[in-house]
């Protein structure tokens, strides 16, 4: 816990969202100088917001390794929208081939 730093921060309005200021130091070493897509994890139970970098796609905050929904969010950041629903459209529309070929 020794490298933790916990701070009070307030809510900006950005648009229609809401937005936290993150310290610069942070993001330069952590997040690519602010390039590096990120993975934010929120739980609906506690409140608790997180966020991991792409750059750290094997590790967590914590060291463990990414769940799969994180891995699926890092992936999905790095794949243009456009390619994403090519490929889903594409396996939808040959399931039925895909169901024949497995059962060779």
């Amino acid at each position: 816990m020794a490298d933790t730093v916990i701070q009070n921060k307030k809510f900006i309005k950005a648009g229609n969202s809401f937005a936290i200021t993150i310290d610069r130091a942070f993001v330069d070493r952590f997040f690519d100088e602010g390039r590096s897509p990120v993975v934010m994890e929120l739980d609906k139970e506690t409140g608790r917001v997180s966020f991991v970098s792409a750059r750290n796609l094997g590790a967590s905050k914590s060291g463990e390794k990414l769940s799969k929904a994180e891995k699926s969010a890092v992936l999905e950041s790095k794949l243009p929208q456009e390619f994403r629903e090519w490929v889903e459209k594409s396996l939808d529309e040959d399931s039925e081939s895909m169901k024949a070929l497995a059962n060779l």
